[in-house]
């Protein structure tokens, strides 16, 4: 049997909303989340292909009809994110992160601060801002 293992989706997604040829930019923006196990094939991989664990992801898709939309729903997703933990009383840290191989100007990520993991962040005292330390640069 062949296998295919698929690290990100957006080129099928993309496929999807363009085959919907009755879809208007007044629709715009459509979101379109999708919950799947992930790998990752990483710089720093760890006993194998799929790093000896499989974990689920929850990505979001969203197609707008400018750039300027498209920074507005990324900051309106990422208060919804805020707004569920904090009523969960979740202690988090959201800090920038790296984009990966995909690409793209802006991304964060949420974490629960513990002991254990792989992840080091960087949190400033002073203010709010906080990093992956895979998202800095050796400049910064």
């Amino acid at each position: 049997a062949d296998y295919c293992l698929g690290p990100t989706h957006e080129e099928a997604v993309t496929e999807i909303l363009a085959a919907q040829t009755n879809l208007s930019y007044k629709q715009l923006p459509v979101k379109l989340y999708q919950i799947t196990r992930k790998f990752r094939d990483e710089r720093r991989p760890r006993f194998g292909l799929l790093r000896g664990r499989e974990f689920l992801m929850k990505d979001l898709y969203t197609f707008d009809v400018s750039e300027e939309s498209a920074r507005e729903t990324y900051e309106g997703v990422g208060h919804a994110y805020s707004r569920v933990f904090d009523r969960l009383g979740l202690k988090y840290v959201k800090v920038e992160a790296d984009p990966g191989d995909i690409g793209g100007s802006l991304s964060h990520e949420y974490h629960l601060p513990a002991e254990v993991g792989e992840d080091q962040l960087l949190i400033c005292s002073q203010c709010s801002f906080g990093a992956n330390t895979e998202a800095m640069g050796a400049d910064q």
